[in-house]
């Protein structure tokens, strides 16, 4: 993705957002309005296009510098669906230097959620203790499985992923749609 601003289109988001102002609405309750000091507007179709630019630019960084994981001649390194993020490195050491070259959301103001942020482990090697990994100034926790779009990945020898709670969810779906039209019955 190339992204180039104009400086007058920059100017125009940038008094855009300095004047974006927000109130909490719980039930007939509403707050007083406050300013929105960070982040993009929940729902605007612009949000997207501006998260877009804001994480192309490291994605272009970590392709630049090799610390990723290809398959044939696709890069693979950094999976991302709106705002969810997923590293791939084949080793825990490329994964620390790759976070040297995302110092640039710090500079930017931009923090990683560290408490939905892990590690996870596949290969040989998955249950061998390894460094710790720092995001953000806290050390991630290596987890045996985690979700990512819906899909649970499991640490393992090779790469596994999980969909049985998936199966679980659509039974308990498909059996509440049948009770409701009397097509099965309670024992």
């Amino acid at each position: 993705m190339t992204s180039t601003f104009s400086p007058s289109n920059f100017r125009e988001v940038i008094n855009w957002y300095s004047k974006s102002y927000a109130f909490v609405r719980w039930g007939s309750f509403a707050s007083r309005s406050f300013q929105i000091l960070a982040g993009v507007r929940q729902g605007n179709i612009l949000s997207p296009a501006l998260f877009a630019v804001f994480i192309d630019s490291m994605i272009c960084k970590l392709r630049a510098a090799g610390l990723d994981a290809r398959i044939g001649k696709r890069y693979f390194g950094c999976l991302v669906n709106a705002d969810d993020i997923l590293l791939i490195c084949h080793s825990v050491t490329v994964m620390q230097l790759a976070r040297y070259l995302l110092r640039e959301p710090e500079l930017m103001d931009f923090s990683f959620n560290t408490v939905k942020s892990v590690a996870l482990r596949i290969g040989p090697r998955y249950r061998h203790i390894c460094a710790p990994l720092m995001l953000s100034g806290s050390q991630l926790a290596y987890v045996e499985q985690t979700k990512y779009l819906g899909v649970m990945l499991k640490s393992a020898r090779s790469f596994k992923c999980m969909l049985d709670h998936v199966k679980v969810k659509f039974y308990r779906c498909f059996n509440a749609i049948c009770m409701g039209q009397g097509m099965l019955v309670r024992n």
